[in-house]
């Protein structure tokens, strides 16, 4: 019986933590808006790189939140998470490249 509820339990967590990750990836569509509106506020015209490290980190944070939701979901036995923590990981990783890479080829 206690099998039973525990196994209830990590399921339940492990469709929480699916639901979390999930509802992070509304942060693709407001991420190019939030980046833009954010790099005309605070950054100079040259993009120094100093500016756009911290601007990068806050555009991909979101996408790593995702990222560890999903895979504790997927540890947890929903293995159905494993679509969504790659698309957290490529666009994470997209977020963070190219602010950069912009800032050095200016």
């Amino acid at each position: 019986m206690k099998d039973k509820e525990e196994s209830v339990l990590k399921s339940e967590q492990a469709e929480r933590h699916l639901r979390l990750s999930a509802r992070l990836l509304w942060w693709l569509p407001l991420s190019p808006l939030v980046g833009f509106i954010t790099a005309s506020w605070l950054l100079a015209e040259s993009w120094p790189l100093w500016q756009v490290v911290p601007l990068a980190v806050v555009l991909a944070t979101p996408f790593g939140f995702g990222v560890y939701h999903g895979l504790k979901a997927i540890r947890l036995g929903k293995h159905s998470a494993f679509i969504p923590v790659m698309v957290h990981a490529v666009l994470g990783l997209v977020a963070l490249v190219m602010p950069v890479a912009e800032a050095l080829t200016v």
